[in-house]
């Protein structure tokens, strides 16, 4: 040691390569009383490997460098994580996923707990709950075993319209909760029960007014649909263009299907667009 000096600087501690594990907290310290105390200054070790060791390696100029005995490291899974975000978006029957989506067990600080086999299970829940909702299609199966601490679904599909998350769980952890995800449910009218073709190739001067064109029903299974829009595409001939036509109206049939009666009640009503367009828009109700 230097008779001349007064005080000792240390370099900092780290863990020697590859890197197994961070340190956190007060890594230089000064000489004191020929020593230097980390431990009373939160130097914290933080494993980055699970399954492997660390050697701590202390350096200070003059001294030869000093390593310590091994360090296991035994990272223990707290928690489960997403590692992929599901789609939040889409229509029933979709993937939620582009590629796979991976859970793994990780220790509270995040990292990966290799060792952890107990087994993981996905479902699909009401937002904020726990019980599983019907209509989640899985692959390769609802409940994986890890390998190397994680598990891989490589389809994920739900088959019904509304707001749900999915959530994944494993004994003993803190579950893993994703983003609410919203399905929109659709109608497709394929099948008019009644239509009629072939009624606007003549004189606009003998046009009757309230023509029906087309009526149909809807069913819906599974919950309430309400519907908000409906999307028409006319295909004008014989001259026809949709400058001609005055209005679309939108019924709700109470009587005698496809034909208007006292019973009917008018629930919108349109002009065409110069593409033969037209969209029929169901008020909003105002309290």
């Amino acid at each position: 040691m230097c008779a001349t000096c007064t005080s000792i600087r240390d370099k900092p501690l780290y863990p020697s390569p590859p890197v197994r594990a961070t340190l956190s907290g007060t890594t230089t310290r000064n000489w004191s009383a020929g020593s230097a105390d980390f431990a009373a200054h939160a130097l914290a070790l933080h494993p980055a490997i699970d399954g492997t060791s660390a050697i701590l390696k202390a350096v200070s100029t003059g001294f030869p460098d000093a390593l310590s005995n091994a360090v296991n490291i035994d990272i223990r899974a707290t928690r489960l994580v997403f590692v992929q975000t599901p789609n939040t978006s889409d229509t029933p029957g979709s993937e939620l996923i582009d590629g796979l989506l991976t859970v793994r067990a990780v220790h509270q600080d995040g990292a990966l707990d290799a060792k952890f086999t107990e087994p993981i299970a996905l479902d699909a829940v009401a937002v904020d709950g726990t019980d599983p909702l019907p209509g989640l299609t899985l692959s390769p199966g609802r409940t994986l075993t890890p390998s190397a601490g994680q598990v891989h679904y490589t389809s994920v599909s739900y088959n019904q319209a509304g707001r749900f998350q999915l959530l994944a769980i494993s004994l003993g952890l803190e579950a893993a909760r994703s983003p609410v995800l919203t399905f929109t449910g659709s109608l497709l009218l394929t099948s008019p029960a009644q239509q009629i073709e072939d009624q606007l190739a003549f004189q606009r001067d003998a046009t009757p007014q309230q023509m029906p064109l087309f009526t149909f029903r809807t069913t819906p299974s599974g919950e309430n649909l309400a519907l908000k829009g409906l999307t028409l595409r006319l295909e004008l001939g014989g001259g026809i263009s949709p400058s001609h036509i005055d209005s679309l109206q939108l019924w709700r049939d109470g009587g005698a299907a496809g034909i208007l009666d006292p019973s009917d009640r008018l629930l919108s009503s349109t002009q065409p667009n110069n593409d033969a367009t037209a969209t029929l828009h169901r008020p909003q109700r105002h309290a």
